[in-house]
This record gives C-alpha cells, sequence and structure tokens, in this order.
C-alpha cells in the first residue's frame, strides 16, 4: 500500500550515499514515476524529505536521519555509556558495543573499534539469530525459559558456524553458565574465528535492559582464562553503567519494565 511504499522509499534514501532522482527512487520502491512523485511530495511536506531546488535530486531530511532530540533518554544514555566502553576498549584493544533490549529485539545504541575492528554488526537492529551472539544469549538471560520459543524458533536451531549451539539443552547450559559468571561467551559461534562476551546492563529493579559486548578474533581468546579475564572486565564495565546512569531509569519507563509486562501477562 501507499504507506508502504512511503516508509520503503525513505528507507532507500537514507540507506543512499548520495541524492537519488526520481527515477531511481522508483525503481527502488517498485512504482510509477508519478505515484512515487505523489509519495515524495507527501514526505517533503512532512520535512522527512528534501529536493534539492537546484538538482532536482531527492536526499533524507535532518528528520529522517536524527529523528530523536539530543535529549531523548536514548541519547542520554549513549553519552552516560561512551566514557564506560571507550575506556573498555582501551583497556582490552577489542570492539566494544552497547546494545539495548527493546522487546526482544537487540538495538545497537554505540559501538567502539578496537584495533581489529572486527565487529558482527553493521546494523543498529540486530537480526542475527540470537542462539549465536553473546549479547543474545545475555537477552535470552533475561527471558523466562518458556518465552525462548517465540524468539528462537523450533529445535534444531540454524548452525552459522563451526561451534553453533543448535540445541534447546546446549542454550540452557550456555545460559546457567552465563548467570553464574555474570557473563556470556560465544567462541566460532557465529562466524569462525570470532569470538565475544557481553555482560548484563541492569536497571534499579534488577531488570536486564541491554548489555555491552566484546568482539576480538577466536586466536586471541582461546582459551578459558582468556575468556574469563576479558568476561570480568566487561561484567565491571556493566555493572558500573548499571549502577551510575541516569538515564537507565528513563530507559526503563520508555521501552517497557520487562517485569512489570510478565506480570500483566501472568495475570492474564
Amino acid at each position: 500500500n501507499t504507506l508502504e511504499k512511503g516508509l520503503k522509499a525513505l528507507e532507500v534514501l537514507c540507506a543512499s550515499d548520495r541524492p537519488l532522482r526520481l527515477t531511481e527512487i522508483a525503481e527502488h520502491i517498485d512504482c510509477g514515476p508519478s505515484t512515487t512523485l505523489r509519495i515524495l511530495r507527501v514526505l517533503v511536506r512532512s520535512e522527512y524529505v528534501l529536493r534539492d531546488p537546484v538538482s532536482k535530486l531527492y536526499l533524507p531530511a535532518p528528520r529522517a536521519l536524527l529523528p530523536l532530540s539530543l535529549y531523548h533518554p536514548l541519547n542520554g544514555f549513549r553519552r552516560d555509556a561512551h566514557a564506560v566502553i571507550s575506556g573498555l576498549r582501551e583497556k582490552t584493544g577489542l570492539t566494544i558495543a552497547l546494545v539495548l533490549f527493546l522487546a526482544t529485539q537487540r538495538l545497537v545504541v554505540d559501538i567502539v573499534h578496537g584495533s581489529e575492528r572486527l565487529s558482527p554488526y553493521y546494523e543498529t537492529h540486530l537480526k542475527r539469530p540470537v542462539h549465536s551472539s553473546a549479547t543474545g544469549k545475555i537477552l535470552l538471560m533475561s527471558l523466562p525459559a518458556g518465552q525462548w520459543i517465540d524468539v528462537l524458533g523450533a529445535e534444531p536451531f540454524p548452525r552459522l558456524a563451526s561451534r553453533t549451539r543448535v540445541t534447546r539443552r546446549e542454550l540452557l547450559e550456555d545460559i546457567e553458565l552465563a548467570k553464574s559468571r555474570g557473563f556470556s561467551s560465544t567462541c566460532d559461534e557465529s562466524v569462525n574465528g570470532l569470538s565475544a562476551v557481553a555482560a548484563p546492563i541492569s536497571n534499579s529493579a534488577a531488570t536486564i535492559i541491554g548489555s555491552i559486548g566484546a568482539f576480538g578474533h577466536t586466536t586471541g581468546l582461546a582459551g578459558p582464562q582468556e575468556i574469563d579475564k576479558l568476561g570480568q572486565a566487561v561484567r565491571v564495565a556493566a555493572d558500573l553503567l548499571s549502577q551510575t546512569s541516569n538515564g537507565i531509569q528513563e530507559l526503563s519507563r520508555l521501552f517497557g519494565n520487562r517485569s512489570q509486562a510478565r506480570q500483566l501477562a501472568q495475570a492474564r
């Protein structure tokens, strides 16, 4: 429908590395030029798209590129966390990512690249399967096991690399270990040659709302001692952020408190 085409046009413009012609946008959204023109006029009037009066090309407007206020809780939280994750990067030399959980989805809020610049993340909305991800395992840790099937689907789970956990039993063992250590880990589970560690970020009600993840070559994190040392460093950083960020409580209200949602679901 028209709304879907409009959203697709906006997505195409935001993803493009240059302004686009009307015909290019029409081709991307599979619409005729006249229909595309009507869609673009609405987006221009709504201040989501700009039309250069000289070149006649279209590009995303500030409202589309940076829709949140600088004082939005998400931006406040990112500012709170930046020094923490930058310090962790300096300490470990690894790529560090800050991830928030929105229901059962993962949002990358910030990332600082290490010397190797390795990262499985290229989009802000993480869509890779959670069963093969260190931050995904923290998301599973925050959910009752009864809700896992909604996130994971049926067994066996997709094997993405040589050591991917493909059964619920294997994942349960990993989650129990993560709870006891205070951090999760992966080694050649999402991509061969990549290892990761993640620790939970919690609010004052002890509800997990996100995680900090660290990523590096498996060759440098091959043994349990290396993983444990990194895990402890990531956990300390996540605990520091959990205890000192002013934005965490605002984010909990904004995105919903999981413990409250669970109580409501049980009441039904």
